[in-house]
């Protein structure tokens, strides 16, 4: 096993820069353990709207229901009928939104309506819309009890409306899955594993590969005793033993910080799909120390390729925020399918059939990725020799 021993001899040389790239999945996993995450915590509070209400109608039964609804689900500020006060509590934000009941409006409301509430908004605030849907929930329910209350008995009808309006329905929230309760950090940890394990892949794998390949060393080499295939089964184990040393130590510290959640379902198959990545981006790296003719422009080469596909895939800006355009180039990388199966992972409830078959899939991409590459590889490397 001499060449297996050459190859991790070489190896020693790269170790402070790779490193480099460990220490940056430490510090990582430290953030990521002590960053909250509220995924899970989706409580819905109202928020109240500042409203003014500039009444010229005569007063009402009706309109005392309608001020006594929107005062219980609004904050009321009292202002003065004049335009410029009215513009100025709007700019300077005292006030969101203004209604204006105009003269006449109780009456038209009950025969033909149509006179109609008038508003006056600040633009583009979302409390607006939620001010919107009380004044036509309220108007709408209006409608509906006087259309059928025969004795229009206001005292009864303002009871009614509020009966109804007023009305809330209980929901319950579903809590996560306890396979994957508290994994969301860790979906962000193993997004950014990404740029780490492609950095050191390229650098430690490139390294052997043009250290190997270069024109003096394989002349010596072919007139050793030793065979080609012999050399090459053993460089291919000392890769898969590199593989397996910088991916084990990887899950060690992710096991280590975030203790019983990576031993979950959700983990394991989180652990699982890093697996797989780290096998494609073995082949890429291999493919690129086949390329490469020397040991300067690796460095370089790892930077591009891993924070390259890493800005394009969902690592460093998610998935949903990216355009389509960005997203159709790559899915053309393994690290997109990577992200895609992490982020499938976090967001699963309940783990069954149905959830795990399209994780399944998208793993296997990753893995169709790395035979693709391997091939790529064998054939340019079969062409050097016969050249």
């Amino acid at each position: 096993m001499q060449v297996y021993k050459a190859y991790f001899k070489i190896m020693k040389q790269d170790i402070p820069q790779l490193s480099i790239y460990v220490f940056v999945f430490l510090i990582m996993s430290i953030v990521m353990s002590n960053v909250q995450f509220t995924t899970q915590n989706t409580m819905f509070s109202n928020t109240k709207t500042r409203v003014a209400i500039i009444d010229r109608d005569e007063p009402s039964e009706f309109l005392n229901g309608f001020k006594s609804y929107i005062s219980a689900n609004a904050t009321i500020v009292e202002i003065e009928d004049n335009e410029d006060k009215l513009q100025d509590a709007l700019f300077f934000r005292d006030i969101s939104y203004i209604i204006t009941i105009p003269a006449g409006f109780t009456r038209s409301f009950l025969n033909d309506g149509l006179l109609t509430l008038q508003k006056t908004i600040v633009p583009e605030t979302n409390t607006t819309f939620y001010t919107d849907m009380l004044i036509n929930r309220y108007l709408n329910t209006a409608k509906l009890v006087i259309a059928y209350d025969l004795e229009k008995d206001w005292g009864k009808m303002n009871a009614t409306i509020a009966d109804d309006v007023n009305r809330h329905v209980d929901t319950n929230i579903l809590a996560r899955d306890v396979e994957s309760k508290g994994i969301d950090s860790k979906v962000y940890l193993f997004n950014y594993l990404a740029y780490s394990m492609f950095a050191i892949f390229i650098l430690g794998v490139g390294t052997i590969m043009t250290v190997f390949n270069q024109p003096d060393l394989k002349r010596r080499n072919r007139s050793s005793m030793m065979k080609p295939f012999d050399m090459n089964k053993q460089i291919f184990i000392g890769n898969l033993t590199f593989l397996a040393i910088v991916w084990g130590m990887m899950m060690a510290m992710s096991i280590v910080i975030y203790g019983k959640n990576m031993l979950t379902l959700a983990g394991l198959l989180l652990a699982a799909n890093s697996l797989l990545f780290s096998i494609t981006a073995l082949a890429i790296s291999f493919l690129i120390g086949t390329l490469v003719p020397n040991q300067n422009a690796l460095s370089a080469i790892a930077n591009v390729v891993s924070l390259g596909f890493c800005f394009i895939s969902g690592v460093f800006v998610p998935q949903e925020i990216l355009g389509q355009s960005v997203l159709k180039v790559a899915s053309f990388t393994p690290t997109f399918w990577f992200v895609k199966v992490n982020d499938t992972i976090g967001s699963i409830v309940h783990f069954n059939k149905d959830n795990l078959m399209p994780i399944f899939g998208e793993m296997l991409i990753q893995v169709a990725f790395a035979v693709a590459v391997l091939g790529v590889a064998l054939v340019f490397i079969k062409q050097k020799r016969t050249e």
